[in-house]
């Protein structure tokens, strides 16, 4: 496949027509209209709609675009990489996760791996545990990290931990953990005397909301949020006890009483994908033996201070 065939093809998306797009490859537009037929008869049929008065992305051509732009973004990092002489990874990696897994697990995941590779630039996608699948699957992004389903035709799989859930509540000033109805902590979180408690939960439609009312049955909650930062910080305030994902060793208030669920909640297990018989690029290959290592050799989530054992 002909790079300049592919960057043709990407300028006239991105410029909405061939005019312009020849304006930026410095061509004619029938010279750039060439490259583009040409990249068409190699894949078998039509990337435009021609017969709009501007060129649409047919069904082909949508596929093509997202991997098109890495193909190139990974070809202009080569290049750049090769002419500096330093061997330094060059280029962008996107990974695609859940926003509790962006909020807590990679932070500290993430912090070195820029302090080491400082000229590879990431992109984190938010999206539910099917996004993370389509993401890989159509090349919008090099690797997908969540609490995903095996077996996976065309993924490569790495489960790389585990997710684990824990009741957060607010402390009282005798130190038990305030739950309603006076529930002992190791009583606590049971599934019948958690049901009985204030709940805060995630919005209906996320996939750990999900799993929870998989597990619990249908639950009321008196307040849903959207994160795992959102559900803490209203947790810390006494709205309700927070059912959260644990991922790694988190930093939480101190002044939340930590209740694991591993009973009423089994551990989910954490996995890594990229697309199957895909060559990463050096840079998303690095990320995911960063993402991997980060997983594999961080302690089983220990209790905070004060918090009540698993």
């Amino acid at each position: 496949m002909d790079f300049f065939a592919l960057r043709c093809f990407v300028e006239v998306v991105r410029e909405g027509g061939f005019t312009r797009a020849a304006d930026r490859v410095l061509r004619t537009q029938p010279a750039v209209s060439a490259q583009v037929r040409k990249l068409e008869l190699e894949l078998g049929g039509p990337l435009f709609d021609r017969s709009l008065p501007a060129p649409a992305l047919t069904e082909r051509g949508r596929e093509l675009y997202p991997r098109a732009l890495r193909l190139l973004e990974e070809a202009d990092a080569l290049e750049a990489e090769l002419r500096s002489g330093d061997g330094e990874p060059r280029g962008r990696v996107t990974l695609a996760s859940g926003l509790a897994a962006i909020e807590g697990f990679l932070p500290p995941v993430l912090g070195p791996f820029r302090a080491r590779y400082p000229k590879v630039r990431m992109t984190l996608l938010n999206r539910s545990s099917e996004g993370i699948l389509r993401a890989v699957l159509d090349g919008r992004a090099d690797l997908g990290l969540g609490w995903l389903p095996g077996g996976i035709p065309r993924l490569r799989m790495e489960e790389i931990g585990t997710v684990r859930f824990a009741a957060l509540s607010r402390r009282r000033k005798n130190g038990a953990a305030e739950v309603a109805g006076g529930a002992a902590p190791e009583e606590a979180g049971r599934p019948g005397n958690l049901a009985r408690e204030p709940l805060l939960l995630f919005e209906k439609g996320i996939d750990l909301r999900t799993y929870v009312e998989g597990r619990l049955g249908p639950v009321e909650a008196v307040l849903e949020l959207p994160s795992v930062g959102s559900l803490i910080s209203y947790a810390e305030r006494g709205f309700g006890t927070a059912v959260v994902p644990i991922l790694g060793t988190p930093r939480l208030p101190a002044s939340l009483e930590v209740r694991y669920l591993d009973g009423a909640l089994p551990p989910l297990p954490l996995r890594l994908c990229e697309r199957e018989g895909s060559a990463p690029s050096r840079a998303a290959a690095l990320l995911a033996e960063a993402v991997s290592a980060a997983a594999l050799t961080r302690p089983r989530p220990g209790v905070p201070p004060g918090a009540c054992p698993p």
